[in-house]
């Protein structure tokens, strides 16, 4: 078994034995051997860009299809994402190919604002819809953001979505609300959804990734 030589405070050097050449678990970070200075990481975890989506023109909605043959989970991050009416954000996900409009969604989240701190929760459970956030403002430079990672599901529990967002009310006042989304059924999601209550969505980019 070799060594990797580090750089120590007093001029020598610290070894650090090299892994054997099969690591036990395949799951796990590891130095490589060859001691070139970089982080290995074992391939079935990697992190790959799906799409980037520019909105420029006024849309219902926003539609991110997944392979979910290939990818087990996504990142969902939203930048700017500005609509033409006071809102909510909400979401729904397709299964096999169709976006399901049932009452399969629950939704449990929390929601920090200017004046304090609404810890009710947004949405329930037997929902036709994820309801991601409360009162988005409409007005320019109201706009909302958000990263949302999902568990695409493997018909062995639920589908779950976990959110962070930060946008304006509709009083212009910072808003930030976090949670958890899932859906009701052991199902497979491959696509998601993104829509405002009311109105449309003017501008904003969405990117997504996929974790095979």
């Amino acid at each position: 078994m070799g060594s990797i030589k580090l750089p120590h405070a007093s001029g020598n050097s610290v070894s650090i034995a090299a892994p054997q050449s099969n690591p036990a678990s395949d799951r796990t970070l590891y130095l490589p051997s060859d001691a070139d200075g970089t982080i290995a990481r074992t391939s079935d975890r990697v992190l790959q860009k799906i799409s980037t989506t520019t909105i420029s023109s006024s849309v219902a909605q926003v539609d991110l299809s997944i392979d979910a043959t290939t990818y087990k989970s996504v990142w969902i991050f939203v930048e700017g994402l500005q609509t033409d009416a006071d809102c909510n954000m909400y979401a729904r996900f397709a299964v096999a190919g169709t976006y399901n409009t049932a009452a399969n969604y629950s939704s449990m989240t929390v929601k920090k604002y200017a004046s304090g701190f609404d810890n009710g929760t947004y949405g329930g459970g037997g929902q036709t819809y994820a309801y991601l956030t409360n009162n988005v403002g409409g007005d320019t430079n109201e706009s909302w953001s958000a990263q949302m990672r999902m568990n695409l599901g493997s018909e062995v529990g639920y589908p779950l979505m976990s959110i962070e967002t930060a946008y304006k009310d509709n009083s212009g006042g910072l808003a930030g609300n976090f949670g958890s989304i899932f859906y009701e059924n052991w199902s497979i999601i491959n696509g998601i959804r993104l829509y405002p209550s009311t109105g449309n969505i003017d501008t904003g980019k969405i990117t997504l990734y996929g974790i095979t």
